[in-house]
């Protein structure tokens, strides 16, 4: 989670302290991709950010699984990871899967944003379109990924597998609301790169100053001319061939 934040500042304080000569839509677009990174790295070290014990059936867990037991992204509250053991959430193959597949797709997202802060962190100062097009295919991809992530969980919640559902003893923790906010803000990172004009090239600078020469030549031409006419012979004297 520190590292994730790292990223945040090393991007705010290197866009932010100088003058962007690319697009403000990487800076915003790259803040919200530190978040979004932030936000996963807690939700997959955190054992309870999915699922946690109901009230009503907090005894009768603690008895089989521990206090407090609940089941976040990557392993549960006691470190056991999806297909280590065969209790709670984890006693079904086809619970298994989905968690696996949460997991999945959870670290595409984890490395598409932080790779995006990178991104980012280049195209505030650079620009481009090459970067502008690659950070908004990269929130795509995220805003896929985070969109599996919430189907295999909603599904690992709400439905019933090997003859329990596991809404039946546990209560959706934070960790599905972190998801859905992260779906947001791919989709809100991307429209703010086009938005905020990260998708124009970096061409269209030089080209402009390089027109501002061409305007600037004639006008140079005409002030030399003077200079060229007191140098040349006056029109109508004699040359010294013509002596």
């Amino acid at each position: 989670l520190k590292l994730q934040f790292l990223y945040l500042i090393a991007l705010q304080t290197y866009a932010l302290s100088r003058t962007m000569g690319g697009s403000t839509g990487h800076v915003v677009a790259g803040f919200l991709a530190s978040v979004v990174s932030a936000f996963l790295h807690l939700a997959l070290s955190d054992g309870r950010s999915v699922v946690v014990t109901r009230a009503e059936s907090e005894e009768a867990i603690a008895a089989a699984l521990g206090p407090k037991y609940g089941v976040g992204v990557f392993h549960d509250a006691r470190g056991f990871r999806w297909g280590e053991e065969e209790h709670g959430v984890y006693a079904c193959d086809e619970k298994r899967r989905l968690g696996k597949t949460a997991v999945a797709f959870a670290l595409v997202a984890l490395v598409a944003n932080a790779g995006l802060v990178l991104v980012h962190l280049v195209g505030a100062q650079r620009g481009g379109r090459v970067l502008g097009l690659v950070g908004v295919a990269g929130h795509a991809v995220s805003a896929v990924a985070l969109s599996v992530v919430l189907g295999a969980a909603t599904a690992l919640y709400d439905r019933e597998y090997c003859g329990s559902a596991v809404k039946e003893h546990f209560q959706l923790s934070y960790g599905v609301g972190f998801v859905v906010a992260g779906i947001v803000v791919a989709a809100a990172s991307a429209g703010a790169l086009v938005a905020l004009g990260a998708l124009k090239g970096a061409e269209e600078g030089p080209a402009g100053e390089a027109s501002e020469e061409e305007e600037e030549a004639p006008a140079n031409v005409g002030k030399s001319e003077p200079f060229a006419d007191a140098a040349s012979p006056a029109a109508g004297a004699p040359t010294g061939d013509e002596e």
